[in-house]
């Protein structure tokens, strides 16, 4: 069991929507380094897997781990990079999430236009 399905289970949705907020907080909320590390030229992280938006708490809590551990990576931190974060994650969904994201995120007609990094994972989630 992940730990978003054990949060679910046991608490509210306040909760579970606080689990992942702290999450993304937690790995990619600081800024990115002022002098990048060498090891990250030399070293290829592999590309995480990618979401289906299929209503399963184990596969959301795999992928949101991989994207998030890919952005660090890659020093896509902080809020200042909020937006290159939103084109990371859209080349990691698949199925009904690619769907989802491009007319909800990234049509010119979509109803809401400034998406955040965080609103858009937890769209995700829902």
């Amino acid at each position: 069991m992940s730990e978003l399905e054990r949060l679910y289970r046991k608490y509210s949705w306040p909760d579970v929507l606080f689990w992942i907020i702290s999450k993304i907080q937690d790995k990619v909320g600081a800024p990115p380094p002022a002098v990048l590390p060498n090891y990250t030229k030399s070293v290829k992280l592999p590309a995480p897997k990618k979401y289906s938006g299929q209503d399963e708490d184990k596969e959301f809590d795999r992928w949101l781990t991989s994207i998030l551990r890919w952005i660090k990576w890659h020093h896509i931190m902080g809020d200042i990079n909020d937006k290159h974060q939103m084109d990371a994650i859209g080349h990691y969904l698949s199925g009904d999430a690619t769907e989802w994201f491009t007319a909800e995120v990234e049509d010119p007609q979509r109803s809401k236009v400034d998406w955040t990094f965080k609103e858009t994972i937890i769209a995700l989630y829902t």
